[in-house]
């Protein structure tokens, strides 16, 4: 786990490892056979996450869930992928990772539909410039980033345990833990932890006075990384369910960022940035399958980058 390796967690966090791990270190294509499998993938119709469901077809997946905010993108991006994997199945659920019912709704038909589910990757999450609420009348007003990357993934991935349990079913059918890999990032090594002290952390993570996205967006992702780590220790052993944490690094070609920033000199900052030294979607999203298909017990609880544990 991540835990162990905690004496070198100063050298990761500093910026001169993130440039090493964005620039020189990758992970080669994944090889794999999901003949028979059922996977998930959470905000799969653009970006990271539809490269990375493409990925899985492209290793035989036979069933595929495309898990969504709307209907018709996600058809939209299904019928690309149906005609380009004829062999499987891929079908497109609404999922609104606001609202808790939504979640709720998922998982069950999941139950009812799917029985078994191999793998779940659980990808959906967004970044905002400004203060914003969840305006759904099932949840609490919560901060929209904190809302959406942590607490409604972290109730997800509680609720899908079950179906990804190795030991549901038929006594002999499987024997293979389920897969359950949420998506990080290393800029939870960046957290101002300041702005967390004397105060509830949920409470910190709520606050509009003073909003800067960015740090909100990383204190999410930290807060994901310490979810995973506590999951792993006490509650699923990784002989039923390996449950890890993938950061894909910087990526472009995403819709990761809902609203456009005003400032137009950070902006163009920022693109240049994400142009110089962002990967691709499909680069991105082999960190996603390495940390969901070939990455063993050893990473349970822990945050898989380059094909390596981090602390």
């Amino acid at each position: 786990m991540s835990d162990g390796l905690k004496d070198n967690a100063s050298t990761e966090a500093s910026f001169g490892a993130f440039l090493k791990r964005q620039l020189i270190k990758s992970v080669p294509p994944v090889t794999a056979n999901l003949d028979g499998q059922v996977a998930i993938v959470t905000g799969a119709n653009v970006g990271l996450g539809l490269a990375c469901a493409r990925q899985l077809l492209s290793l035989h997946l036979s069933h595929l869930i495309l898990a969504v905010r709307s209907l018709s993108k996600g058809e939209a991006a299904a019928l690309n992928l149906r005609e380009s994997f004829p062999h499987a199945r891929v079908q497109v659920w609404v999922l609104e990772m606001e609202s808790y019912a939504s979640i709720q709704a998922f998982v069950s038909r999941c139950r009812s539909e799917l029985g078994r589910v191999d793998i779940a990757i659980l990808n959906a999450g967004l970044a905002l410039k400004s203060f914003q609420t969840c305006t759904n009348p099932q949840t609490s007003p919560r901060e929209t980033t904190l809302q959406v990357n942590f607490l409604s993934t972290a109730f997800l991935a509680l609720l899908l345990l079950p179906s990804l349990d190795a030991r549901k079913g038929k006594k002999d059918a499987v024997s293979v833990p389920g897969r359950l890999t949420l998506v990080g990032s290393d800029t939870a090594y960046w957290v101002d932890a300041r702005g967390l002290q004397g105060q509830p952390l949920l409470q910190a993570a709520n606050l509009s006075e003073e909003f800067d996205g960015f740090e909100r967006y990383k204190m999410t992702k930290l807060f994901v990384l310490m979810f995973v780590a506590k999951l792993a220790r006490d509650l699923v052993s990784p002989d039923k369910v390996i449950v890890n944490v993938a950061c894909p690094g910087l990526c472009k070609g995403t819709a990761f960022v809902r609203e456009p920033d005003n400032n137009w000199a950070k902006q163009a900052i920022v693109s240049s940035l994400i142009h110089l030294m962002g990967r691709t979607p499909e680069q991105g999203a082999r960190v996603y399958l390495d940390a969901a298909l070939s990455q063993g017990p050893q990473s349970h609880g822990s945050m898989i980058s380059e094909g390596e544990i981090l602390p």
